[in-house]
């Protein structure tokens, strides 16, 4: 990890643990030049970085739970969704990886609904499913 990305990192899990005011004084957790670093971060790299921490977070903290509706309204699920259309390649790139409960989130962001609601299928046809659909309405992964 480059060291950018790292402070980033160590950046993003104390704002969202709350261990000082707010995203808005960074330089209480770095000062000067690494601060400015991370000023200058290319902001896909930021992007995939809150990502994937928020995925970290979300799987950690539902991965007992059995509702899909608790694990589809959890606060770090809610703040992927508002990461808006750019993170749904990131999504997609998830779902294929390792599938989970993208469905919510991808309807959420992009409007969409590629399953019927009378869908009979396996979860991973609904997989398959939303990923044809990504594919032919042009995302790419």
């Amino acid at each position: 990890m480059s060291v950018i990305a790292d402070h980033i990192l160590k950046f993003s899990q104390l704002s969202s643990s709350g261990n000082y005011d707010s995203i808005e004084q960074p330089e209480r957790f770095m000062g000067g030049e690494d601060y400015d670093l991370v000023r200058h971060t290319d902001s896909a790299e930021a992007t995939l970085l809150k990502f994937n921490r928020l995925v970290n977070q979300w799987r950690a903290e539902t991965r007992h739970m059995s509702s899909v509706e608790d694990i589809c309204t959890h606060r770090a699920y809610q703040d992927i969704i508002n990461m808006g259309d750019v993170i749904v390649p990131y999504i997609l790139r998830e779902l294929e990886k390792r599938p989970s409960h993208w469905f919510w989130a991808l309807t959420a962001i992009t409007g969409a609904t590629p399953i019927p609601r009378t869908f009979q299928g396996t979860f991973n046809e609904a997989v398959q499913i939303w990923l044809d659909w990504a594919s032919q309405a042009g995302y790419n992964w």
